[in-house]
């Protein structure tokens, strides 16, 4: 099932048409690049996308259950927080559930070692506690396996290229296939030839 279909969309401020008859689907593992000039309402679309703001027409249908992050161009001050706590703020739920979850531990330790009968009530609260935080958390995880594989696949092609030898006439150079070339910059630049070598590469960049 797609994570979000739109369909007719348009958009007016008064007599503007900001645009108007856009259909799109969004799929699992989509990723989409938006390019165009200014004013031509690509903010405004991301903000009806996201929830943000009603279409003049059209509708918008999201899988249900899926949350929608949207971070405006310009965005909204933190007021007298820091960044580092405008960002913890986000997390505040899940710390929250963290913080609950490390009282309980500790209260099943106390009673643990008074052999008290709040030990079993307070293990199964605990353990329900748990799987909620796990459920809660697993947006977050995906979010950090995302991140890890990008930092992965940059690092992989950094080493790629640190693997070709040096030469005084040529640039290294890696193409979209992740093969190496080198750019032959002592023809003129009419005649600029580039020819790919085998790649040094021995594992895939992602």
């Amino acid at each position: 099932m797609s994570l979000l279909v739109a369909t007719g969309l348009s958009k007016a401020y008064g007599a503007l048409d900001v645009f108007q008859g856009i259909d799109l689907r969004i799929e699992a593992g989509d990723r989409i690049g938006m390019v165009g000039p200014n004013g031509t309402g690509k903010t405004t679309l991301l903000h009806i996308l996201a929830g943000g703001e009603a279409p003049t027409t059209g509708e918008v249908h999201r899988r249900r259950g899926l949350t929608v992050g949207y971070l405006p161009q310009d965005p909204p001050l933190a007021g007298d927080s820091t960044l580092h706590e405008a960002m913890l703020s986000v997390f505040a739920g899940l710390r929250g559930q963290a913080a609950a979850l490390a009282e309980t531990e500790q209260r099943l330790a106390d009673a643990a070692t008074r052999q008290s009968p709040e030990y079993k009530p307070l293990l199964e609260a605990y353990g329900q506690a748990q799987i909620a935080f796990e459920v809660a958390a697993e947006p977050v995880d995906h979010m950090l396996h995302e991140w890890a594989s990008g930092a992965r696949m940059v690092h992989r092609a950094k080493e790629c290229c640190c693997e070709v030898r040096e030469d005084a006439d040529h640039d290294a150079t890696v193409s979209e296939s992740g093969k190496l070339g080198m750019i032959h910059d002592d023809l003129p630049t009419p005649m600029r030839q580039f020819k790919l070598r085998s790649s040094t590469c021995r594992q895939p960049l992602v």
